[in-house]
């Protein structure tokens, strides 16, 4: 039987925060917008959040317009989600040459989780630390995702698209879809909709500390990682 062992790495620019991260288990997630929103190029997803539509054509009151190739909706919860982001690696464990070259996989994404900051948490409990997330969501949240984002050119249909446009969880899952620019982020989302109407710029909250679970480390010692499968001495 295959076993997946998945770690959590996620990138602070200050080590204050890192701490906090560490020792209090403190997640402070913001909105999606930002990701849109941010003057840093490299960061900056222009469609994140929204819902596009491919279509070779579109009709508007019975009138078509052809050779219209890519909109961006707003679907109603951009004032209302809250993202979380962390960055996974994983590995089989029952393939050695596998778990030998997690260092490696670490190393190709390196140069993009530099530009996030110089201090690193690794979650090495993926299991234990989404158990402790799950417990402590605050009630100001009405709905919540935990996921893997994947990267793809997202293709909605009209119909899909006004089926799913006022539902919650719908709105939570188009934080889980994002362009092949940025799969190098590898990206692991906690994703909250916000029951309150969003009139908080963060929400913060604490699992308790991940010492038993997670380790720290500089950013750049990624690059230098292996893993082995054998117990030390």
């Amino acid at each position: 039987m295959s076993q997946q062992a998945t770690l959590l790495a996620k990138v602070f620019d200050h080590k204050e925060h890192a701490d906090a991260f560490l020792t209090e288990g403190r997640i402070s997630a913001g909105r999606l917008s930002s990701y849109r929103d941010t003057e840093d190029s490299e960061r900056r997803d222009t469609d994140e959040g929204g819902v596009i539509l491919l279509e070779p054509s579109v009709w508007v009151n019975g009138i078509e317009l052809p050779g219209v190739k890519r909109l961006r909706f707003d679907d109603g919860y951009e004032q209302v989600r809250y993202v979380f982001c962390m960055t996974q690696f994983f590995v089989d464990l029952n393939d050695p040459s596998a778990l030998e070259q997690l260092g490696e996989q670490m190393a190709m994404s390196l140069p993009r989780l530099q530009r996030f900051g110089p201090h690193t948490v690794l979650v090495h409990d993926l299991s234990e630390f989404t158990d402790r997330v799950k417990e402590a969501i605050p009630s100001r949240v009405k709905a919540w995702k935990w996921g893997f984002v994947e990267y793809c050119d997202e293709s909605l249909s009209a119909q899909t698209m006004n089926l799913h446009l006022q539902d919650p969880m719908s709105a939570l899952e188009r934080a889980f879809r994002k362009d092949p620019f940025f799969e190098l982020e590898r990206e692991c989302r906690l994703a909250l909709c916000d029951g309150e109407g969003g009139d908080v710029d963060r929400i913060d909250f604490a699992v308790g500390s991940l010492e038993d679970i997670a380790l720290m480390m500089p950013t750049s010692g990624l690059g230098d990682a292996r893993f082995t499968s054998e117990e030390p001495e």
